[in-house]
């Protein structure tokens, strides 16, 4: 997907939804025919959030439970629904306790799957100034909820320093687990660009 907006951006992509269509399929079908070239017996899978900042707009796809989290005045007003069946049962029954045992790994679709993936395009969301956007994979929400991730966002100066806030606490709630998952985690903040007579020395 990297490599195919690397190609198509110049230096915009013109229409972020059939780019976000033909790059999801086009990634899907690179999987199944990985497996198929190394005669593997089942297919690698994977799930997928991907965002296109350009202009005054934002526009995202995600795949499975991979998630993005859109941030406003330090209150989250959007954030992905997962594609799994603890999801889609709790959106159709939020007052139905969960059973003990429903596994919130079970998922109904990914990359890689033997049927066509199902994937959500959103936007184009208009952005303002201070904005805040993270992706991140279930390595880091199963451990962060989405109180304590605008909680975290409170005290960072900088998108690094909240990543680093975040991930201390994962590690802080995986720490009594034999084994836990590992993340990946990606933040945006959107700033006024510096004026040039505000820029270190090093940079101007």
């Amino acid at each position: 997907i990297s490599a195919l907006y690397q190609k198509e951006a110049t230096p915009e992509i013109e229409d972020v939804g059939a780019f976000f269509n033909m790059a999801i399929m086009t990634a899907h079908r690179q999987i199944l025919r990985y497996a198929a070239e190394k005669h593997l017996m089942d297919t690698p899978r994977t799930t997928l959030v991907a965002a296109i900042v350009q202009g005054n707009v934002a526009h995202w796809v995600h795949c499975g439970d991979s998630r993005l989290s859109f941030v406003r005045h330090g209150e989250l007003l959007v954030r992905t629904r997962d594609h799994s069946y603890i999801e889609q049962r709790q959106d159709a029954k939020p007052d139905v306790p969960l059973p003990a045992n429903f596994n919130r790994n079970v998922l109904y679709t990914c990359l890689g799957s033997p049927t066509k993936p199902v994937f959500e395009v959103t936007g184009p969301v208009p952005l303002q100034q201070g904005d805040k956007i993270l992706l991140c994979s279930d390595g880091l929400w199963e451990f962060v909820t989405d109180e304590a991730m605008e909680h975290s966002l409170g005290g960072a100066t900088s998108p690094s320093e909240w990543i680093d806030a975040l991930e201390h606490q994962v590690r802080e709630a995986a720490s009594n687990r034999a084994s836990h998952d590992n993340f990946s985690a990606l933040a945006v903040w959107l700033v006024e660009p510096l004026e040039e007579d505000e820029m270190p020395a090093d940079e101007a």
